[in-house]
């Protein structure tokens, strides 16, 4: 999505006083407006396919710049237990990172066209959500926290599937997968000798296994402590003992999510200082800039009521309006800049999934996301709710974000730090 940098948040606080505004991770889209679609049956799922129109072409057109647009979300999320009333199932930092250009499809509704304020809504077929969901590559992104010190995660770059951000040291091949014992009992186990696992390469991280020869054993999976040296246990409940083959290939990422089990504080202090350092590169289409954001101004931690969390995992699709609040003494004003709620959803099959997996749409995807500056509740008005009632929506993914912006210094980059409370309805 090419959306606005900290400067516009700042001009729609100043002009809306806290009138609706602006994804994570999990995924992310473009802001364009389609005021010929105000209803959902007037879209037309198949209008805009990718391969129409090359979404990396430059098009010579001196009234349509810029041509590329970014958004950049870092923040820790909190994964809900499934029902919403079981507390949280862990905690860790989302890296969602995604630059677009204007040639990918428009949202199909907005409420306020041009910023980054209110509900704006697409809709994706499946060959369009394969290519905006992942975005573009523009050059390597690096988080760091302190600001100017360790990274908060790896340097990431683009890969197949979008930006991940792996820790080279522990890339490797072969290697065994075994069945915890012990303290990590029920999970699984990976031994490679000629990796050497430590905190900094292995706390707040995933494993990623591809060319496993049993297929359960290849994915991503949230790491949940070292056994030794040359091991570490990972959340995996459909593992299979195995020699991995010598092609078969396993690296350590950051930013993807959550990690079963750890408490608060987490990981992203709310006095902490970050910044975000752009070096150009792929397509070439945006300049280099470090983002900054001052100590003490990270979206904080906060908490929601029960009835609250319940509704981040029982999101409506009967097309009915609501709203999602946070408390003022939970949320107050100083504490975040920005709330977002945005929506998700999957029309494949969940059966037999993790209750958090979100896999590819079979026939469409649905992004709903809606935001307010200055203010801590989000309601979804019924001309936008009524997307959700989509036929064959099989699992919706809700987060509910506070954040702070980050000044990049490009008009059509923004960047946001902050912490979420994130939900899956079936």
């Amino acid at each position: 999505m090419a959306r606005a940098s900290r400067s516009r948040w700042l001009v729609v606080a100043a002009t809306l006083g806290g009138c609706g505004l602006l994804e994570i991770g999990t995924p992310e889209a473009i802001d364009a407006g389609r005021p010929d679609a105000a209803e959902p049956d007037a879209a037309e799922p198949d209008a805009a396919e990718p391969d129409a129109t090359p979404i990396d072409s430059r098009v010579a057109d001196c009234c349509l710049s810029p041509l590329y647009g970014g958004t950049l979300d870092v923040y820790e999320a909190k994964v809900l237990a499934p029902g919403g009333a079981g507390g949280f199932d862990g905690q860790g930092i989302v890296a969602r990172l995604r630059f677009t250009s204007r040639e990918f499809p428009d949202a199909q509704m907005e409420e306020q066209p041009g910023t980054p304020a209110g509900c704006k809504v697409w809709r994706y077929t499946r060959a369009q959500a394969a290519i905006a969901m992942p975005g573009l590559d523009q050059g390597p992104l690096l988080i760091r926290a302190p600001a100017g010190g360790a990274p908060l995660v790896p340097s990431c770059s683009f890969a197949p599937g979008g930006y991940r951000c792996p820790e080279l040291a522990t890339e490797s091949t072969g290697g065994a997968i075994s069945a915890g014992v012990g303290p990590f009992a029920g999970a699984a186990v990976l031994t490679d000798a000629d990796v050497a696992y430590a905190a900094a390469n292995s706390d707040d991280r995933y494993l990623e296994i591809t060319g496993a020869t049993t297929p359960a054993n290849d994915g991503r999976f949230a790491i949940v402590g070292r056994v030794g040296a040359d091991a570490i246990a990972y959340a995996n409940p459909g593992f299979v003992a195995e020699a991995l083959p010598a092609t078969a290939r396993h690296v350590n990422l950051g930013g993807v999510g959550p990690i079963p089990g750890v408490p608060d504080p987490g990981f992203l202090a709310d006095d902490a200082s970050v910044d975000l350092v752009h070096t150009v590169g792929g397509l070439g289409g945006i300049p280099a800039f470090t983002a900054t954001l001052p100590t003490g101004s990270v979206g904080d931690s906060f908490a929601l009521a029960p009835a609250e969390l319940a509704r981040l995992t029982a999101i409506p699709r009967d097309g009915a309006g609501f709203t999602i609040a946070c408390a003022a003494a939970d949320c107050p004003t100083s504490a975040a800049a920005i709330t977002q709620l945005e929506l998700i959803t999957t029309d494949a099959p969940t059966a037999g999934l993790p209750p958090s997996a979100m896999p590819p749409p079979v026939t469409q995807q649905i992004v709903l996301r809606c935001s307010v500056v200055g203010a801590s509740a989000v309601t979804v008005p019924p001309a936008y709710a009524a997307w959700l009632a989509t036929p064959g929506v099989t699992r919706i993914q809700a987060t509910f974000l506070r954040a702070s912006p980050m000044q990049t210094g490009q008009p059509d980059v923004s960047a946001l730090i902050g912490h979420a409370i994130v939900g899956y309805s079936d």
